[in-house]
């Protein structure tokens, strides 16, 4: 940072003569006036630096850390600054360093500023992807390449984007958990094969300088993998929640239906669950996942008088298309899956309706 000798800024804040410099050069010099305050710690110098310097977000970036404990005085700069300046690249880069210095205390404004930081960050990525789509579609991926470029300087501010980005490519294309436990019985198979590395190989599919990035800089990956430490703390209550999920929906499969046939039926639902359970080997689960028990089984196949070579027509249709739907949410691993395929199906059956708008011509101003 030193550009002038010690002499030169001992001279200055004696008001002693100054040799080859004059005062108002040197008091519209930022880098003079960055060394005299980091030589002195005395803030009230920032009142004799122009206007010109105290709109700019490198010389209020210094002063934040320079004076991170006098958070009243620092509010008040930043304050100015912002109300002198609509530059929403350096806004944010001035709010997450306020909120750097406050991220360990107690202070009012950390919260408003991290959250104007957050929204500032959305229209960033809305500003990237409109970048990605009329010029750099092939190279671009995620975008960190622009933001790298951006705030080159300010580790601060690039792990803060690394740490959105990571987590948004993984809300994006990944649902962690389901994808967890569709290749691993435990947890701890998973483990053997390495957060980290699996976090890095998940990035390094959707862009490569952000992967590069978090492999030097790993402490951008804590938040991502306290939600690998939530999974494997849930890792039991998740498959008990999957059970519970998919026997009861082979109840709701039944109900819905037995309510389609309008009550034309020769049998009931519970009649039809029970048989089922039995056909399937799935009683026990049935009985536990829809909190039903032994007692009322028995009361209903006391009288259940269900016999697939007796049944009319409808009475057949209705028990295949609910046999189908069992044996589909048996096969899945879990009920998304389920889902995705019901709703594949609504999907299509649905017409397509093709709408062949226009194409706009985007004028490139670059």
């Amino acid at each position: 940072m030193e550009k002038y000798n010690l002499k030169t800024i001992i001279d200055y804040i004696n008001g002693d003569d100054i040799k080859d410099y004059d005062i108002d050069t040197l008091e519209n010099d930022q880098q003079f006036m960055m060394e005299v305050m980091d030589f002195t710690k005395d803030k009230n110098i920032y009142n004799l630096c122009s206007n010109e310097m105290k709109n700019d977000w490198k010389f209020i970036r210094f002063m934040i850390y320079t004076f991170k404990d006098d958070i009243p005085f620092l509010d008040k700069i930043v304050n100015d600054f912002f109300s002198n300046n609509s530059d929403i690249l350096e806004q944010i880069e001035i709010k997450l360093a306020m909120c750097d210095i406050a991220k360990n205390k107690d202070y009012e404004f950390y919260e408003d500023y991290k959250f104007t930081a957050d929204i500032l960050y959305e229209i960033i990525k809305d500003n990237l992807e409109s970048i990605k789509e009329e010029d750099y579609n092939d190279y671009f991926e995620e975008g960190f390449y622009f933001i790298q470029n951006a705030f080159e300087f300010s580790e601060t501010t690039l792990n803060y984007f690394a740490e959105k980005m990571i987590e948004d490519i993984f809300y994006k294309y990944i649902n962690l958990e389901e994808f967890l436990h569709a290749r691993y019985q435990q947890y701890e198979q998973f483990e053997e094969t390495g957060v980290i590395k699996f976090i890095i190989e998940v990035l390094s599919c959707y862009d490569t300088d952000l992967t590069d990035y978090v492999v030097c800089h790993v402490e951008t990956l804590k938040k991502q993998q306290n939600k690998f430490n939530t999974i494997k703390k849930n890792w039991d209550w998740y498959n008990e929640h999957i059970k519970e999920k998919k026997y009861t929906m082979i109840y709701d499969i039944i109900l819905e239906k037995c309510e389609e046939s309008k009550g034309f039926l020769q049998y009931t639902d519970l009649e039809l669950l029970f048989h089922f359970a039995n056909k399937f080997n799935i009683l026990d689960d049935i009985l536990k996942y829809n909190k039903f028990t032994i007692l009322d089984y028995e009361e209903v196949m006391k009288y259940n008088l269900l016999d697939v070579s007796k049944m009319n027509f409808k009475d057949l249709k209705i028990y295949y298309e609910v046999q189908r739907e069992i044996l589909k949410i048996l096969k899945q691993k879990n009920p998304q899956e389920y889902d995705k395929y019901i709703q594949k199906e609504n999907e299509r059956t649905k017409t397509n309706l093709v709408i062949d708008f226009p194409s706009r011509q985007i004028k490139n101003t670059r």
